[in-house]
């Protein structure tokens, strides 16, 4: 379908975009696979991993919102934090919807192809299997690596890839980071996320590189702004505006913190 694109980057290791916004990716070791995101489910996302998987594969969701799990209803199993799960229950099909016909706007004109024609339709929420910062998933051959990462939601989750070296973020490390969550104190909720943040970054030499929940991978570059911005936001040198919305935000260079959603709120729960 014209709004998939799979590209390969390493050895058994796929990028699959989504409207040319949403990033899932899928990674395969000896005896098993995982896809980490479903992105909103916009058509046969199944047929498209029939192309590249050759062994069975388990379905994992760094959160709960709507882009990163819609796809789950194609699934029996969903491994997931708490916290993500529930958020995605009270999620509807009239909401996944109103998400794609959006995107233009919430993705600033990078999507492409939109359409809601093949939205997958929800039947049943999947099981779900909960996952921590305990857990290890073993590929055969291949670890995958789970690290809580909170802060544009309660139960983010980064995924680090033994093989390549990848880290999966999914939104937690972006240029333009949201924290979603309106009703939570602004301040402590970036000493969470930095604080998770810098714990799994520095000083871990086996990342070798970030690929986030959208459009891929992550600059170093783009990285140290980000935490120099949250620095900066913490220590008061860098201060948070308020614009014409009522949210709030700060800048440094090409990162963004904004806390709280920006005009499309109503295409989300929080």
């Amino acid at each position: 379908m014209i709004f998939y694109k799979t590209i390969p980057l390493a050895e058994n290791t796929w990028q699959i975009n989504e409207f040319g916004f949403d990033a899932m990716y899928y990674l395969e070791g000896e005896k098993s696979g995982i896809l980490i995101d479903t992105g909103v489910g916009a058509g046969d996302f199944r047929g498209v991993l029939n192309e590249i998987s050759t062994k069975p594969f388990i379905v994992a969701a760094t959160h709960g919102h709507l882009d990163h799990m819609g796809g789950v209803y194609l699934f029996d199993k969903i491994y997931a934090s708490n916290q993500a799960y529930r958020l995605f229950k009270g999620c509807t099909d009239h909401i996944r919807r109103m998400y794609i016909n959006e995107l233009q706007n919430i993705s600033e004109g990078f999507s492409s192809n939109e359409t809601t024609d093949f939205l997958i339709r929800s039947d049943k929420m999947p099981e779900h299997i909960a996952i921590d910062s305990t857990s290890v998933i073993d590929l055969g051959g291949r670890t995958v690596t789970v690290f809580e990462t909170p802060g544009h939601t309660t139960g983010c989750l980064s995924f680090l890839d033994s093989k390549t070296g990848f880290l999966f973020s999914g939104d937690a490390i972006m240029s333009r980071l949201l924290f979603a969550d309106d009703d939570a104190d602004k301040m402590e909720r970036l000493h969470l996320w930095h604080s998770s943040i810098t714990k799994v970054l520095h000083g871990n030499t086996k990342i070798k590189a970030v690929y986030a929940g959208h459009f891929g991978r992550l600059p170093s570059s783009a990285i140290k702004e980000l935490l120099s911005l949250a620095e900066g936001i913490q220590d008061g040198s860098i201060v948070i505006d308020v614009d014409e919305e009522g949210s709030t935000s700060a800048s440094l260079g090409r990162a963004k913190i904004r806390f709280g959603w920006p005009s499309y709120t109503v295409l989300y729960s929080t």
